[in-house]
């Protein structure tokens, strides 16, 4: 079931292997602006607002980036081009199709799934189309202020890579 009918691109989550059976039952969120995110944040119990207005997510155990874990397939052309180290590590396009579909099961049971459409750099020569699939708010909330955004216009011929 689809949220507000908020602006998003033709191409749906199956692009990404999420099949509309999958996610029967879930409520996908498209293209939420900051206010919207806030108030889901807050109600999903995700979040709380702080006296002075600012949102305040508590993460747990693990509040960093862990930096060890960039994984990138090991094909051409990226395979000549990536520094591989301990920072970018190769993986097989097996090992790559396991983790998807563990992921893929993972979001089709998750109550609410937010999709940021979103580009990727700010020059219009080389941005990358992207799309955030998160299950909490506050990841997209995160995601539109990271990323450059998309228009209107833009989010419904947006084409992710």
């Amino acid at each position: 079931m689809y949220a507000k009918p908020h602006v998003h691109s033709s191409v749906g989550l199956e692009e990404v292997g999420l099949k509309s059976a999958d996610v029967r039952g879930v409520h996908i969120h498209w293209n939420l602006n900051p206010a919207e995110l806030y108030e889901h944040a807050v109600r999903n119990g995700e979040a709380e607002i702080t006296k002075d207005g600012a949102i305040r997510v508590l993460t747990g155990q693990y509040t960093g980036r862990s930096p060890k874990d960039k994984y990138f397939v090991e094909q051409s052309p990226s395979k000549e081009k990536i520094w591989w180290g301990n920072i970018n590590q190769p993986c097989t396009a097996d090992l790559f199709d396991h983790m998807h579909n563990k992921v893929l099961d993972h979001l089709s049971h998750a109550r609410d799934l937010y999709v940021h459409d979103a580009f990727c750099g700010w020059d219009e020569r080389y941005r990358l189309p992207i799309r955030v699939i998160s299950e909490v708010a506050y990841h997209a909330l995160f995601s539109w202020n990271m990323f450059v955004r998309a228009t209107p216009q833009e989010q419904s011929a947006h084409v992710p890579q």
